[in-house]
């Protein structure tokens, strides 16, 4: 796990445990649980798939934890514009209905509209209802994308599944990665959470929100679980997706989207939106050729260097920077998924009758443009 660089006074921050805990500020994103092997197998519900492909990466295989079935829809992708409005607001207060309060067997479950949160440990109202909002944001803005995310269509009967886990060793034995934030594992469907992940610091006995967290490994989990379906099936595209959201800047009450091009490049460049964590890979990037890139299985590609930010950018400059601006070639990949078409095929709508020396070519014109000089080569 490549460890990102971060300044001296967030460094300072940390020591006296004001630091927020966040997987994007002190590591690399380490989150290769969503597997074209896993996706394949998501009907097997409970299911320990994980075993070859973790076997192969020396990284523990996860208990199994409950979780909710998926839902299944047959999705129309949309065909309307991208959501380019300055700002995003939550549709009306988050309301958290109580499950159960048991001390006993110590668990706690809240639901919100869209999300089941199961805590190992008692957390306040307010706490509660901050990172609700932050899950049902995400919901709402990923409603909004062109992209036909399978289980925003139709029905949904199930509430999607969160598991907050106090204890950071309890996340690992669990199927969480040492040195993360948050894990959304494909099966059996459903996002692991430690403590220290949503920025909570023990105070007095209670759990209190870290003012300096972030939250952008959880929305980037959230980014996935959403996702489930025909378009896990390329890392450039899945993780460029979920790195895509999880970079637009969010305060308490809103997603900042009209800041969203400038968080990407200090994500990319330096330490990230409000110096709240990113790659810092300074304005000059060495890459490994978009055709090896984009033709990576996906295992293949997370361990391609850089491969988070390299496919932040590559997305962010088919939404909104390629041809006419309005993400079409993107839109036309997924109507090919959609339709039952291969990822190899759906390929060809990004190249759009381009070869792939093209396509970088203008992505590292469109990128210079902003700051950033991208050298594609092994």
């Amino acid at each position: 796990m490549k460890v990102l660089r971060i300044p001296v006074g967030i460094a300072i921050l940390f020591l006296v445990g004001r630091a927020f805990y966040s997987e994007n500020s002190l590591h690399e994103p380490a989150r290769p649980t969503i597997l074209p092997s896993l996706v394949k197998k998501a009907s097997a519900l409970f299911s320990t798939s994980l075993d070859d492909v973790r076997a192969s990466r020396g990284k523990p295989t996860p208990a199994i934890a409950e979780g909710f079935p998926p839902v299944i829809s047959k999705a129309t992708p949309t065909t309307g514009p991208w959501p380019l409005s300055p700002s995003l607001k939550p549709k009306g207060r988050v309301r958290l209905q109580i499950i159960t309060e048991d001390v006993a067997k110590k668990q706690w479950a809240y639901r919100s509209k869209h999300f089941t949160f199961v805590s190992d440990a008692p957390l306040r109202t307010h706490v509660l209802r901050e990172f609700a909002l932050q899950f049902e944001l995400t919901h709402q803005y990923c409603c909004k994308l062109p992209l036909a995310l399978q289980r925003l269509h139709g029905v949904q009967t199930q509430p999607m599944a969160i598991h907050l886990i106090e204890d950071y060793e309890h996340y690992i034995a669990r199927g969480g990665l040492p040195g993360s934030a948050g894990v959304y594992l494909s099966q059996p469907d459903v996002i692991l959470v430690p403590f220290k992940g949503l920025g909570l610091i023990s105070r007095h006995g209670e759990y209190a929100l870290d003012p300096h967290r972030s939250t952008q490994t959880l929305v980037h989990e959230v980014t996935h679980m959403l996702m489930r379906g025909p378009l896990l099936q390329a890392g450039w595209f899945s993780e460029g997706a979920a790195e895509y959201v999880s970079t637009i800047p969010m305060t308490n009450d809103r997603l900042l989207i009209a800041n969203h091009l400038a968080s990407v490049k200090s994500y990319v460049t330096s330490y990230g939106y409000k110096g709240r964590g990113g790659h810092n890979l300074g304005a000059r990037i060495q890459l490994t050729p978009l055709q090896e890139m984009m033709e990576s299985d996906y295992d293949t590609f997370l361990d391609l260097p850089h491969s988070y930010p390299y496919s932040l950018l590559l997305f962010y400059f088919l939404a909104h920077m390629d041809g006419e601006r309005d993400g079409q070639t993107l839109r036309d990949y997924v109507q090919v998924l959609h339709s039952g078409g291969d990822e190899s095929t759906a390929r060809k709508a990004i190249l759009a009758g381009r070869d792939y020396k093209t396509l970088e070519k203008l992505l590292t014109n469109s990128w210079a443009q902003h700051g950033i000089y991208l050298n594609f080569g092994n």
